[in-house]
This record gives C-alpha cells, structure tokens and sequence, in this order.
C-alpha cells in the first residue's frame, strides 16, 4: 500500500514478465482489503486465479484497469456503494463471475449486470453468466470497452435501436457468440469490437451505421455472411481480415468504399472469398475495385 497526495492506493501487480508474488500466496482463496483504502491500481488483483472470494472496503472509490483479470474462480463480487470510477476490461477473464453486485450513487447492477443509469452505460457483463442469449435493455445508449469481452456461454445478443456507441473490443473473445445485429442508431462502433469471436456466422448492420471500426471482425474465421447498409462510407483496416469463410457478402453502398489491403483475407491457394453483392448499378465498379476484387464473384441484385 502506498499514500500519494493523502489518497491510498493498492496493487499487488508488477511489470510483465518481471511478477513476484512471494508476498501474497498465488493460492489464496479469500482476500480482504483493508478500511481506507481509496483505489486498487491497473492489474491490481489481476491473475490470482485460485481467489473465490473479493471483499471491498467501504472507502473504495476507484478501481482501474483490468484490476481481476483472469481471476478465473471468482463466482461474485460486490462493489462498495462509493464506487466513482470503474477503468477499462475490470472482470476480463473472469470466466466463473456470474453476478456483480452494486447499489450505488453512480453504479448499480440488475440481474447481476453492472451499469452507470446516470450515462444510460452499459458497464460490465459479468463473464461467467450461463446464459446463452440477452438482450440489451432498451433505455442503454452506451455499451463500454470490454464489456462482454472473453463472455464464456453467451450465443445471441440482440440490441436496442436506440443504441449509440460501443467501445473497443466490447464483445472481443466472445467465443460462443454466432449471430450479431446491429442497429442503425450505432455510427459507429469501437475498434477490435468481434475480435477472435472464433464461432460467429452472421454480421448484419442496419441503415446508419456510418463506419466499420478497425480490425473489428478479426479472426472470426466461421465467419460466412455479413450485411451492410447503404449508408457505409468507411471500413477500417484490419476489418474482415482472417475471415476466409465469407461466402456470401452484402454491401449496399453504390460507390465503393475505399479499403487498405489488409482490410479482407488475401487469396489463399488460388481461392478468393465467396460472393460479394451489390445493387445492380454497382457491380462493374465494385469489379474494378481493388480489394473488393478478391471475392470470387460480384454479381447485383
């Protein structure tokens, strides 16, 4: 524990690579916090994966980035009262966490899930839920960083219309999660969004979503169709790239999109990606498209 400008601060993390843990036993099971302290640094907590049980102090106001990550026995946690700041990816790896509990001023939970009711916030979806399907409540405009990151069950995620933002790889390591639809209230959402979610099968994105963040889809390789509206002017690099399933690829946008090579999977062997389609007027310009030229056919509709 260290005291900076009269705030407390905790972390039992150190550096990458340069861990040593012989104070604190990698065993430990129960572990309390003592009264005062104000704020659990980055990592603090992250990687103790025998802990089951986390208690909080009361004085608790900050909890920074990835602080229980990968604390993989963690079934529950409750969140004191005065929580103020709650950093990026807090329970990524948890992938026993079922409920996060919080009735504060600026967070409270419903069914286990962590929100900010105040920013209309989706904070936090507690990893470990065997549920395989939810649905985003209606009045969540904002869905944070990391929120469903490394979800182990989850299958179907439907959201609102009405939805505004999702940050940075919100629904990264997903690897259940098979359908995705998204709203047009979405302009545009975070980089690295479906990363690595290995067993998705169907993007569809709906009229006013404006840009397709950077490397958004990598490495979703069951990856085979995918929808985009007209209204589409950006794909960001890295979008597609891995997705060498895509057989069967909408894009509504009468002129091309510009894309960066990496933007789509190159050939392999020979073998281009499945069908791109596109409105009738279209086709040749799409045909004379670098990158969009990789898929085997581009026929209009």
């Amino acid at each position: 524990m260290q005291e900076t400008n009269g705030v407390e601060h905790f972390s039992l993390h150190v550096k990458k690579h340069q861990r040593n843990r012989k104070s604190v036993n990698e065993n430990l099971v129960v572990f309390y916090l003592p009264q005062g302290i104000k704020r659990l640094e980055n990592y603090a907590l992250g990687g103790y994966s025998a802990l089951e049980q986390i208690v909080l102090p009361v004085s608790l106001e900050t909890i920074g980035n990835k602080v229980f990550e990968n604390c993989a026995s963690l079934e529950s946690i409750t969140l004191p009262t005065g929580i103020k700041e709650i950093g990026d990816f807090p329970f990524y790896g948890c992938s026993q966490l079922e409920e996060i509990n919080c009735e504060g001023t600026y967070f409270e939970d419903s069914q286990g899930i962590l929100y900010s009711t105040k920013e209309n916030t989706l904070v936090a979806y507690p990893v470990g839920s065997t549920q395989t399907k939810f649905n985003v409540p209606k009045w969540v405009e904002n869905i944070r960083k990391g929120a469903f990151a490394s979800s182990v069950f989850l299958q179907e995620l439907h959201m609102p219309d009405g939805l505004k933002t999702f940050g940075d790889s919100a629904f990264a390591d997903c690897f259940r999660l098979s359908v995705v639809d998204i709203p047009g209230s979405v302009a545009y959402f975070g980089a690295a969004s479906f990363v690595q979610d290995t067993s998705l099968m169907t993007v569809k994105v709906h009229e006013g979503v404006k840009e397709i963040g950077e490397s958004s889809f990598v490495n979703c390789f069951e990856l085979n169709q995918v929808s985009l509206p007209s209204t589409v002017e950006k794909i960001g690099d890295y979008a597609f790239y891995g997705c060498a399933s895509i057989e069967r690829f909408i894009n509504n946008a009468v002129v091309p999109q510009n894309l960066r090579p990496h933007t789509f999977p190159k050939k392999f062997n020979g073998a281009g990606l499945g069908n791109l389609i596109v409105k009738e007027e279209a086709v040749e310009s799409y045909k004379k498209s670098a990158v969009w030229n990789r898929f085997n056919t581009v026929s209009g509709k």
